[in-house]
């Protein structure tokens, strides 16, 4: 019995966790060294107090103060019942701070009784944890602050869809209170056109390419359909396994309807001079063609790539050369000086075709 004794001491006193006893009366009367270093006392100073000494300073996981009656031994003292789990701080006198512990208590009851003469209370310090859970609350209540500010719009979401974050923006949008998007899947807003090439788009993304940026129409929950431009990126876990993805989008509806609207003007004039029976260019300072219509392309006899980038100068006979660049140059000059965007001139000049003959030929030019 001795030695059994003798083992269970050893073990208590050498436990890494802290621990110690309180009998039913509210007074410590065994403790560990670990529970001692925890609790920044010495055994003497330990030994002997209550719940209710006014040295100790205790606060429940939210900050607020620990009444004695609701410490975990006091509770299992009551109720005759195991606490587990029980997170609470107890203010350190050495460090001069709290250090944050998981409290197990454990009842102890004399053969027949039904009210514990005793508790058995252990004591794991997880301040590191706390501390780092703090600053990682911190952390996502600086980041929820700067993306709810934000006029872009922000989500997170799991593979396939399922939004998990949508900052503010994204719902005074949508019209959709963040309720009613969370654990939603965000695909059925796509445009059925749409839909499929921006799931295998995001579904490309793996470690050598974590980010895309797509653009596709959207249907809104009022009908309306609209452009966004998103980019979408990645978020792996260790193993390598995408886990999440976070996007940041726009609505770019007015510069896409700009766009289709300057393609379809484009069209339109590219219709319209092309079917000119006169020649019609388009080029730069340095008198590179950026544009030919298809009057040019068949008198030349070539091709509209092979006239494209090409300087129109080297046609000109060498007699006239000089002469046009000129008068070119002297428009360009007197355009910036008065400010004008649109003057024409007209100028005669010798030209030589693809086939070689040198033909007079007679322009009407205007600067861009």
């Amino acid at each position: 019995m001795y030695d059994l004794q003798s083992q269970y001491r050893f073990l208590f006193d050498n436990m890494i966790h802290g621990a110690f006893f309180q009998d039913a009366d509210g007074r410590l009367v065994d403790v560990n060294g670990a529970a001692l270093e925890l609790f920044g006392l010495s055994r003497d100073q330990f030994l002997g107090r209550t719940s209710y000494h006014p040295e100790w300073h205790v606060i429940d996981e939210n900050g607020a103060p620990l009444l004695p009656e609701q410490h975990p031994s006091m509770v299992s003292l009551q109720s005759g019942e195991s606490i587990r789990d029980f997170v609470a701080g107890v203010y350190h006198p050495l460090r001069q701070d709290f250090v944050w512990l998981q409290i197990n208590s454990t009842p102890m009851f004399r053969e027949g009784e039904r009210k514990p003469y005793r508790v058995f209370v252990t004591l794991h310090d997880i301040t590191g944890q706390k501390r780092t859970t703090e600053r990682l609350a911190a952390s996502e209540e600086r980041y929820r602050a700067i993306v709810n500010s934000q006029f872009e719009f922000v989500d997170r979401y799991l593979p396939g869809g399922i939004l998990t974050f949508v900052n503010d923006a994204l719902c005074h949008y949508t019209g959709l209170p963040r309720e009613e998007l969370i654990g939603r899947s965000f695909y059925p807003f796509l445009h059925e056109d749409d839909r499929d090439s921006t799931i295998r788009a995001i579904e490309s993304l793996d470690s050598s390419t974590r980010s895309i940026c797509l653009v596709s129409r959207v249907i809104l929950p009022d009908g309306s359909l609209n452009w966004h431009q998103w980019t979408h990126h990645a978020i792996f876990d260790q193993s390598g396994r995408i886990v999440e993805y976070q996007s940041v989008g726009r609505d770019i509806t007015a510069q896409k309807r700009m766009e289709l609207d300057l393609t379809a003007s484009e069209e339109r004039y590219r219709a319209i001079v092309n079917t000119q029976l006169d020649f019609v260019d388009r080029f730069l300072p340095g008198g590179i063609l950026t544009f030919v219509n298809d009057a040019l392309c068949h008198y030349t006899g070539m091709p509209r790539e092979q006239l494209l980038g090409r300087s129109f100068y080297d046609f000109i006979h060498e007699a006239d050369r000089r002469k046009q660049i000129s008068l070119i140059e002297a428009l360009t000059s007197t355009i910036r000086s008065c400010g004008q965007m649109f003057m024409p001139f007209s100028r005669t000049e010798a030209v030589a075709g693809s086939s070689g003959p040198t033909m007079p030929f007679s322009t009407r030019t205007a600067p861009w």
